[in-house]
This record gives C-alpha cells, sequence and structure tokens, in this order.
C-alpha cells in the first residue's frame, strides 16, 4: 500500500511500472479482504485502525514536510471509509454485538486468562515457565474455575504477559529493547531514509501488530516470528548501503538455528548490541558456528532460561 501511494519512491524501488502498480494494489486489496474475513475484533477494531491513522499522520508530516501534495492520503482515508462500511452487515451479527460485554463469552474468558497469567508471572517473575511450557502451567494450576470451557490455552492473548511467562523479567526486557529498536530504526527512516515511504509502512505494521497484541498473540508462532525477523531486517538495511547483504545474511543464520520452542529473538537490531562483528558490518568467515558463537549474552540466557525450565 505504501508503494502504491507513492511514485517518487516507486520509481527508487524499481516498481514504477503500471502493472507491479496494479500487483501492489491488487496485493493491498487481497490482504485488506482476508483481513475482513477473519472476523478478528483485535484486527478489525484495534490493528487496522491503528495502522491506518499511523500511515495517515506519518504520511501527512512527510508530505508537509516535503512540500508535497496529500492527496494520496484522502485516499487512503477513502479506502478506511470503505472498509467500515464493509462491516456494517456484520456488526448486527452475535459475535459483534457481543463485543464490549465482559460478562460472557469471548471477553469474560480473556479476562480470566489474563489474571491466571498475571499470578504465573509473579509466581515465577526470573525465569518464567519456560518456553512454550504456558498451556501446562495453565491448564494444571493456574487456570481459573470460571474458566474451564478452555482449558487448553498456549499463550495468554497479551504479548507482554507472554514474554514474562515464558522468558521471565530478563527476557521480557530483551524484548522490549528489540521492539523498541525496531521503532527507532523505522522512525530515523522516516525522518531521514531514502525510502521514508516504505518505512513509514514498515512502521505502522509494528505498532498495529503491538496494539493487537494487547489482546491476542504477536510473537510465539513460527509464521509470526518470521514476520518479525523480515520486519526487523527491513528496519535495519540502509538504502544507500547496496553491498550490505551481510547484515542480513548473519541475522538470517541466526534465527534458523535457534529453533522456535526456544524463542528466540533473531534480530539484526538486538544483535547490533551484542556482536562486535555485527557492528562493524563484515560477515565472519565461512563458518557457521562462528556466527552462532557471536551473541554470547542472548544465547546464554536463552539456554539458562531452557535448562530451569526443565529443571523445575
Amino acid at each position: 500500500l505504501a508503494l502504491f501511494l507513492r511514485r517518487d519512491e516507486r520509481r527508487a524501488t524499481g516498481t514504477s511500472t503500471p502493472w507491479t502498480r496494479m500487483l501492489l494494489l491488487l496485493a493491498a486489496l487481497v490482504q485488506g479482504a482476508a483481513l475482513l474475513l477473519t472476523f478478528s475484533k483485535g484486527a478489525l477494531f484495534i490493528a487496522m485502525p491503528v495502522m491506518l491513522a499511523t500511515i495517515w499522520l506519518g504520511g501527512f508530516g512527510l508530505l508537509r514536510r516535503q512540500g508535497r501534495a496529500t492527496r494520496p492520503l484522502w485516499a487512503l482515508a477513502g479506502l478506511a471509509a470503505l472498509l467500515l462500511l464493509a462491516l456494517l452487515p456484520f456488526l448486527g451479527t452475535a459475535r459483534f454485538q457481543r463485543i464490549f460485554d465482559l460478562s460472557q463469552g469471548t471477553g469474560f474468558l480473556r479476562l480470566q486468562l489474563w489474571r491466571s497469567a498475571w499470578q504465573m508471572a509473579l509466581d515465577h517473575p526470573w525465569f518464567g515457565v519456560g518456553p512454550d511450557n504456558f498451556l501446562y502451567a495453565y491448564r494444571s494450576t493456574y487456570i481459573l474455575p470460571a474458566a474451564w470451557q478452555e482449558p487448553n490455552m498456549n499463550h495468554p492473548h497479551n504479548f507482554i504477559l507472554d514474554w514474562w511467562t515464558r522468558l521471565g523479567l530478563i527476557g521480557l526486557t530483551l524484548a522490549a529493547i528489540w521492539f523498541s529498536v525496531i521503532v527507532i530504526r523505522l522512525w530515523q527512516g522516516v525522518r531521514k531514509g531514502d525510502q521514508p515511504v516504505v518505512k513509514l509502512g514498515l512502521l505502522a505494521a509494528v505498532i498495529a501488530a503491538l496494539a493487537h497484541g494487547l489482546i491476542d498473540a504477536s510473537y510465539a508462532l513460527p509464521d509470526l516470528m518470521l514476520a518479525w525477523v523480515l520486519i526487523a531486517l527491513m528496519s535495519e538495511r540502509q538504502e544507500s548501503e547496496v553491498g550490505s547483504e551481510e547484515c542480513g545474511v548473519m541475522s538470517v543464520h541466526s534465527s534458523l538455528i535457534i529453533p522456535h520452542r526456544i524463542f528466540a529473538i533473531p534480530s539484526a537490531s538486538v544483535m547490533r548490541f551484542i556482536s562486535p562483528t555485527h557492528r562493524k558490518r563484515t560477515m565472519p568467515s565461512a563458518s557457521i558456528k562462528k556466527v552462532v558463537g557471536r551473541p554470547r549474552i542472548l544465547y546464554c540466557w536463552l539456554t539458562a532460561n531452557f535448562v530451569s525450565s526443565k529443571i523445575g
């Protein structure tokens, strides 16, 4: 959507032909329709408004700063209005009528789940219950009697509680650093980068994902983790550094090597804080073993957390 809206940036990225423009628009429409058909209340009433608002506000400031017309943003506002109209036929369904009813249904069960996850985090503040152990701890110890209808919850439907219960406070701190670095890098790209609209689109995706993650899963699934890795790599890459693929290769190697059940944080942004080699933007010589050995702090913490969860 960001590439479709900006003509000069489409030229810079090689996507200025009519066919590629139509493909970009088609991809945005297909993704929007798929999102609509999920009937996900979090996506429709939290993620989508936050994403569109971020693009609109950021784009308005960007275009005004560059002295350009804001017509594409009004087209985006029209698209948002069309999406809202498309929702009207479904507002009378039982699913949407109970959206603010916290005494029954999904809202009630979500509150019970958060209470249980909060207690779990307080009981295991430093190490958590271990990667992928939320399900077993929840249904065996922490599930409340009122939530008996859904005992097989494998995450707390809140990204803060998810990181805390899986990896403890240290893991939650690492997550906060990681997300903060991504947001800062993207914001810098919006203000000073050669492709600010692409970075604005990524920034809107990150903010929307975090907003949606307050009430649903946002990281601890393989497909979601790959999406975050892709966003991290794109936020790290500098447009003027055409030959800096080493940064991406190193991060991709690390994301592939760590099993997803150990809940890795495979991000070029975090690795910048940990790896001296990464700060120099050079690839270590030939060996994957050397690549794995660089981010010592993160791997040591993940290993200690994994071992402690098995001992516990």
